[in-house]
């Protein structure tokens, strides 16, 4: 599957749990939706790209990543 700048982060993880670690890669507060109630909470209605502006990384850097198979 390939993420969009408009996947939700949750639908992601959901479709591939590895999707956190690439995430986590790019940058360490992603670290944070390992928790399952944080993902729940942070990620369930934000955007990939809302995501890359909430962290300061390019929304590019974050789809590179999350599109690499694992």
């Amino acid at each position: 599957m390939r993420f969009v700048a408009d996947t939700i982060v949750a639908d992601a993880v959901a479709a591939d749990p590895t999707v956190i670690d690439r995430l986590a890669a790019v940058n360490p507060l992603f670290e944070q939706l390992r928790d399952p109630e944080q993902l729940r909470l942070l990620a369930a209605g934000v955007t990939v790209s809302q995501a890359a502006d909430i962290v300061g990384v390019p929304v590019a850097a974050v789809l590179s990543a999350i599109n690499t198979c694992s």
